[in-house]
């Protein structure tokens, strides 16, 4: 959901109009999630940091989809490709993301290539990441049903922004932890009409953290945290704990701060292939008219040695 930031020319505030209600809708729901929601973020973690690019010695290839509040017409739906490799003998990855995010009538497709440089250090692998890329956001209002048609939601709209994040990851073989801004640049949308309407994509801050603790042999448990800070927005908290049974059966739970409790299942179906699924069960007032949130995930890896592990 985007920020909407709406300069109201004092004509409209007399005319009580369709077009004035729209506004006030509009500018109610503006205030919110700005970029996608990844339950299974701790398995994905280029999708919120660049610096995890080529991590894990493999090649990873990650197809994630997302049904959020579902119920609702028009609810938020995103498909996610994620790519990323290590380059052989070299202290270098790079990765792919690639994502279709669908709300109501409005569509924002975006197209990232990241990079990680690598330094060996006694304890562990620092990384440092970049990437770099676009959206391209596009509302089609003819879409809409409305009984008196309205220049406010009229038309096509079409805008291309580029942009660029960069990150930080460090890891061992039982810990990670990472800060990122994916999109650094806070881009400014105008839609052309004869009022000034902005809409502003606010920089986010991630800041995540995990440590795997072995129980048994047969037994591990992943406790992880992760922060959204968002500029002019209340900061969210996610706290969850994942069970690893066998490194096969991976089953958890975590919680976001005002929003949602979460569930996570994972399965090792083979040593290259494994999939995921979470549901979201909403803990704010929109819970009372929704199914919750849905995530599947896909993965396939090509390990380069038997020593690769999917944790970190």
């Amino acid at each position: 959901m985007k920020r909407f930031i709406i300069n109201i020319p004092q004509r409209w505030l007399k005319r009580g109009s369709l077009s004035f209600a729209l506004l006030i809708m509009f500018v109610t729901v503006g205030f919110g999630q700005q970029t996608t929601l990844y339950s299974q973020y701790v398995f994905n973690r280029l999708a919120i940091n660049p610096a995890y690019a080529g991590s894990q010695e493999q090649f990873q290839l990650t197809t994630l989809h997302r049904r959020q509040w579902d119920n609702f017409e028009g609810a938020p739906v995103t498909n996610t490709i994620i790519a990323h490799q290590a380059i052989k003998n070299k202290k270098v990855g790079i990765g792919l993301i690639a994502s279709h995010d669908k709300i109501g009538v409005h569509s924002d497709q975006r197209v990232y290539l990241a990079y990680a440089y690598k330094i060996k250090m006694m304890h562990g692998t620092l990384a440092m990441g970049l990437q770099a890329g676009f959206s391209r956001i596009q509302s089609d209002f003819s879409k809409l049903t409305l009984k008196t048609e309205d220049v406010l939601v009229s038309g096509f709209r079409d805008s291309f922004n580029p942009n660029f994040g960069t990150g930080v990851y460090y890891s061992n073989s039982n810990f990670f932890a990472g800060l990122s801004i994916p999109y650094l640049l806070n881009s400014r949308l105008s839609d052309g009409a004869e009022f000034e309407s902005i809409s502003q994509q606010k920089r986010y801050y991630f800041i995540t953290a995990g440590r795997v603790f072995t129980l048994n042999p047969l037994v591990k448990i992943l406790p992880s945290v992760l922060l959204r800070v968002q500029e002019g927005n209340a900061t969210s908290a996610e706290l969850g704990a994942n069970l690893i049974l066998n490194d096969v059966l991976t089953v958890g739970a975590s919680y976001r701060s005002e929003d949602a409790l979460v569930g996570i299942m994972k399965l090792e179906i083979s040593d290259n292939i494994s999939a995921g699924y979470s549901y979201d069960h909403t803990l704010s007032d929109i819970g009372a008219y929704s199914n919750g949130s849905h995530e599947l995930m896909l993965s396939y890896r090509i390990p380069y040695s038997k020593r690769c592990h999917s944790y970190f």
